[in-house]
């Protein structure tokens, strides 16, 4: 049995882009400085999504990254057009299109290490996420690395799955009725907004109380839940774009490592300290896509 880490990419970008945001600000305001990000901060965030990545290379071997494709939110906005219409706003400001000069960047630089990159037209990273989780699941162990609670609903489905929150650095729990929560309590994130004055605690007693279930999901409250789990379970993939996926991943081999190039993007860019341990890093993932070192635990 093999194992597939499987890298949930945009959420690796933005957790570490609000590091480096965070470390940048702090400096200024001891140094006295306007306390924002700016486009000359950008080798900060290059340095620590780099080193993040550098670990899981080092630890893991070859990853597969899982990237959002062109058009993305398009079959879930056609069943709910407010769809994470909450985060339109956030691009317009000028840290999201600082970070948005860096995609082209940040995804040529994953083509140099040893990565399987799956970026399919009107998939998000979760369709492709559980595509593979389905796929591999009978021969293959899972990692996927996200802090995307959303992806908790494979570990329901598939034994040889786990999911691990690079934040809170351990294994996510199975949550039962994700899903069901979700849809009912709302989800603010993806700009969800369930049902109209039902919170945690109510949504707990419908689930003990049948009779108050049902209660509580009359008068159209059962349709509305329904619509929300057509866009939250990703079971209900549209057959197409999950044939698309399977289509690419057979089609698409592993990029062969290049640490000369990276090495030279680490010059360019002034990363001292991922230059000064690039010789050990390099020949530690030499050494674990030659060993295949990691096991699944």
């Amino acid at each position: 049995m093999s194992a597939k880490i499987l890298i949930d990419f945009m959420n690796m970008v933005f957790i570490n882009f609000n590091i480096a945001k965070s470390i940048a600000i702090e400096e200024k305001r001891k140094k006295g400085e306007n306390p924002i990000f700016e486009k000359k901060d950008i080798p900060l965030f290059y340095h620590t999504l780099l080193k993040k990545f550098n670990y899981y290379f080092t630890t893991y071997g070859n990853l597969y990254i899982c990237m959002e494709g062109y058009n993305s939110l398009d079959w879930r906005r056609s069943i709910f057009p407010d769809y994470k219409r909450n985060r339109d706003k956030s691009k317009g400001e000028d840290e999201y299109r600082i970070l948005k000069e860096t995609f082209p960047v940040v995804e040529q630089l994953m083509t140099l290490y040893p990565t399987k990159i799956l970026k399919i037209d009107a998939a998000e990273a979760d369709d492709i996420i559980y595509t593979l989780s389905e796929k591999y699941n009978p021969t293959d162990t899972i990692t996927i690395i996200s802090t995307d609670n959303d992806l908790s609903q494979i570990l329901n489905k598939f034994e040889n799955v786990k999911l691990y929150n690079p934040i809170k650095m351990k294994y996510i729990d199975k949550h039962p009725n994700i899903l069901l929560e979700k849809a009912i309590i709302g989800d603010k994130s993806d700009n969800i907004p369930g049902l109209s004055r039902i919170g945690q605690k109510t949504f707990e007693k419908m689930l003990i109380d049948k009779s108050f279930f049902r209660e509580r999901m009359s008068n159209g409250n059962k349709e509305i839940v329904e619509t929300f789990l057509k866009i939250i379970d990703l079971s209900k993939i549209p057959i197409s774009i999950k044939q698309e996926i399977l289509d690419k991943d057979e089609n698409t081999e592993y990029n062969v490592f290049n640490p000369d190039e990276l090495e030279v993007f680490f010059f360019n860019n002034k990363l001292k300290d991922l230059l000064g341990s690039w010789g050990r890093i390099k020949n530690d993932i030499l050494l674990s896509l030659k060993e295949n070192k990691w096991k699944w635990k």
